[in-house]
């Protein structure tokens, strides 16, 4: 991608102005404020280089499938902050997009098309009056005060009231005029006609503006010529990464927005991620999961984020079925907090998404949480779906290719359940059986505290919970505070056993699932005090027995024992739900 011949700014100027130029859905809006516009033009003046810009030729075939924009050129920072959406002419012609240097040339075009109208201080957002237009003016007469400003030149943006006012040390000139004239032989007589006080300051000055205008050697750039998009995207994102960072998913999102045409994309998708996101306070879903989620339920056959994926069909596909493809990712979200999932409590958000396409196939809505005749279905997606947030590995590789699997064979099989063993073979031939060697279990039965999959181990552990219904916390059945060196050195350990109990404090053995009002009388008490505490002895063996606690020593002595004992009582429980890959039999749900 060699540099192109130098152009002028005025021919570019010329390019904007019949449409030949023009920018992609990919870029963002114009972000440049007056000060930046003004050393921009000093830049120029001064004849530094302003970088070299990136141009892309789009030929017809392409530009049907996209939309793009016009550059700013009178901006009104409240009315009219946004490049205004261009309608293509002749679509049998080649484009230039700008994928670098989308500022600058606003910038030039406002300056020497346009206008500028931005808030004065102290004025009311909503007063008209705060936002007077401005357009940018040039001191002809003297140069900048560098105490006041860091500049050589006195640009400035001024109302035409402003820029009236002349002295001797000041002729504003709108900058805008200096397209006016062909030749400096035409720009010299009307200096001349117009009596400055210092003619030849002003001839000195102007003459240079006008030459920046014509010179053709100004404007250096590169020209792409691929219509691969994801290429041109790809190239995008790296020669924008000096500016504001950019991500892939951001410049597909608003390849999204400018596909619809009714809806705007942007703003339903963040509003549907704020309103997934209120369910439940552990929710964190973002706008690459409900894009995902769009391409998944709508059948789109590729659900990469590639840009060709984001094409004008596919776009328009989701904006009409977007109300429904809403409701069941609310539906969704709302079912796996009734559950007794969240965020943080999944190896992957996009394994949500089997459970989405299924809802939004069988058409359910709200009644699908409560009602009686879907409660097997509930308990099937909640079984299956535990047993996949167990298995390590499911999401860590190939995620569109399993997505696309699974889809598949809800379309087939889920016509009126969820169909939970036909989904296992799926992922078997793809991944691996969802059921549990004898070292996995081991392992499941000492995660962390912190590890997602410490919840839902002991909601599969607790079935006499309803975790479906309440709100359960993670409790440490010996407090934390119990494990403090010191105490626990006072007490006889030695620092081989101190090691290996503060080893153990945050491991599933030492854990239970209570509810906020249990956790809040359990408090930090040990656990035998907190069980004296029910004076019911029915109540006191209930929780025992539910808990898989066992004899719950007196004192911190003998919790290397306990502990041992109750990990055993957990894995015997474990492999009666999740069963073991080493004996041939096929897991039950949980």
């Amino acid at each position: 991608m060699p540099f192109e011949r130098p152009t002028s700014i005025n021919e570019v100027l010329q390019h904007m102005h019949r449409h030949e130029y023009v920018l992609p859905a990919i870029q963002r809006e114009f972000v440049w404020d007056p000060d930046q516009i003004t050393s921009l033009f000093d830049s120029l003046m001064q004849g530094y280089p302003i970088g070299s810009l990136l141009f892309w030729k789009i030929e017809p075939d392409t530009i049907k499938k996209y939309r793009f924009y016009d550059f700013v050129r009178d901006y009104h920072e409240r009315d009219r902050p946004h490049c205004p959406e261009l309608d293509i002419a002749n679509p049998h012609i080649p484009l230039v997009g700008i994928l670098d240097g989308q500022q600058r040339l606003s910038a030039l075009n406002i300056g020497f098309r346009g206008a500028y109208a931005f808030k004065r201080k102290y004025y009311r957002y909503t007063s008209d009056h705060a936002y007077p237009r401005r357009h940018l003016y040039l001191n002809a007469l003297s140069y900048a005060d560098t105490r006041e400003r860091e500049m050589s030149y006195d640009f400035r943006f001024l109302t035409d009231a402003e820029a009236s006012q002349r002295d001797t040390t000041h002729w504003w000139f709108p900058v805008r005029d200096i397209r006016n004239f062909s030749t400096s032989m035409e720009l010299s007589r009307y200096i001349m006609g117009q009596s400055p006080a210092n003619p030849a300051k002003a001839s000195e000055i102007l003459g240079r503006l006008f030459d920046i205008l014509q010179q053709g050697d100004t404007i250096v750039y590169f020209l792409e010529t691929s219509q691969n998009l994801d290429r041109v995207l790809d190239i995008f994102i790296r020669t924008n990464r000096q500016g504001q960072p950019l991500n892939r998913s951001d410049m597909l999102m608003s390849i999204a927005t400018a596909q619809w045409t009714t809806l705007d994309a942007r703003a339903e998708i963040y509003l549907l991620v704020d309103q997934i996101n209120r369910i439940s306070e552990n929710f964190s879903f973002d706008k690459d999961w409900v894009l995902k989620t769009a391409m998944l339920l709508t059948d789109i056959n590729d659900i990469a984020f590639n840009a060709t994926n984001f094409d004008n069909e596919n776009m328009t596909r989701i904006e009409s079925k977007w109300y429904s493809l809403r409701s069941s990712m609310i539906l969704t979200v709302q079912l796996i907090d009734l559950l007794g999932f969240s965020s943080n409590r999944l190896s992957s958000q996009y394994s949500l998404l089997p459970i989405a396409y299924y809802l939004y196939k069988r058409g359910f809505g709200s009644e699908f949480l409560t009602s009686s005749h879907c409660r097997d279905d509930r308990e099937g997606i909640r079984g299956w779906f535990t047993r996949l947030m167990l298995k390590r590995g499911i999401w860590s590789y190939g995620t569109d290719s399993l997505l696309r699997g699974l889809r598949s064979t809800i379309g087939q099989h889920g016509h009126k359940t969820f169909p939970v063993n036909q989904l296992n073979v799926t992922i078997e031939r793809q991944r691996e059986a969802l059921v549990f060697s004898e070292d996995e279990l081991l392992d499941l039965a000492e995660v962390r505290s912190g590890d997602y999959r410490a919840y839902l181990l002991l909601s599969l552990l607790s079935p006499h919970l309803r975790v479906a219904e309440a709100r359960y916390h993670i409790d440490h059945v010996f407090p934390k505070h119990a494990f403090n060196r010191r105490s626990l050195r006072n007490v006889g350990l030695s620092d081989e056993e101190i090691e290996m109990v503060l080893s153990k404090m945050d491991r599933l053995p030492n854990l239970q699932l209570l509810n906020a009002t249990e956790n809040i009388e359990k408090s930090s008490r040990m656990p035998h005090e907190w069980l004296n505490g029910y004076k019911d002895p029915e109540s006191r063996n209930g929780i025992v027995q539910n808990n898989l606690l066992g004899d719950v020593p007196n004192d911190i002595l003998a919790f290397n024992e306990w502990y041992e004992a109750r990990r055993e009582r957990m894995l015997e429980k474990l492999q009666g739900i999740l069963g073991v890959a080493s004996t041939g039999e096929e897991a039950n749900d949980a």
